[in-house]
């Protein structure tokens, strides 16, 4: 069973595909993180890409995050908006960026993409007191060839 969420983030174009291929350059990404009894939660999420990484923005206490910090394994697949799958998943590894270099490329790869409404978005999720961070989304080590395309 899955557990879905909305949160904001999306993607910007990139000249080396990642593990979305030919939907890299849709609105929305489909993340599943996976709990410690193995149960997936699949949240939407706005994307942008930097050569073969996905960058998404969400909450520090975010659920997503707390079980990366368990399980770096995931799943990534195009979405709608309310989180219906437009491909398959492939299987990736998630990771908080801490490298404030990264974290610039992640942001600009995302304003690049969003333009005027992600600072809107960003000015509510602030005003609300939310802190964030940036996660890098990478192919799986055991991913098939095709999934880890690379810069």
């Amino acid at each position: 069973m899955m557990i879905g969420r909305t949160d904001a983030v999306r993607n910007t174009e990139s000249t080396n595909p990642t593990v979305l291929g030919a939907h890299e350059d849709g609105s929305y990404c489909l993340l599943t993180t996976f709990r410690r009894n193995g149960e997936g939660v699949a949240t939407p999420l706005w994307f942008a890409t930097e050569n073969a990484t996905i960058y998404v923005r969400t909450g520090v206490q975010s659920g997503k995050v707390k079980r990366i910090a368990v399980n770096p394994r995931v799943e990534v697949a195009p979405c709608t908006l309310r989180g219906r799958p437009l491909g398959p998943a492939a299987r990736a590894t998630a990771r908080v960026v801490t490298d404030a270099d990264e974290e610039k490329r992640a942001e600009h790869a995302l304003s690049s993409k969003y333009g005027v409404s992600r600072p809107l978005v960003m000015r509510f999720l602030h005003w609300r007191g939310v802190e964030e961070l940036y996660l890098a989304i990478e192919p799986a080590a055991d991913a098939p060839p095709d999934a880890r395309r690379s810069s």
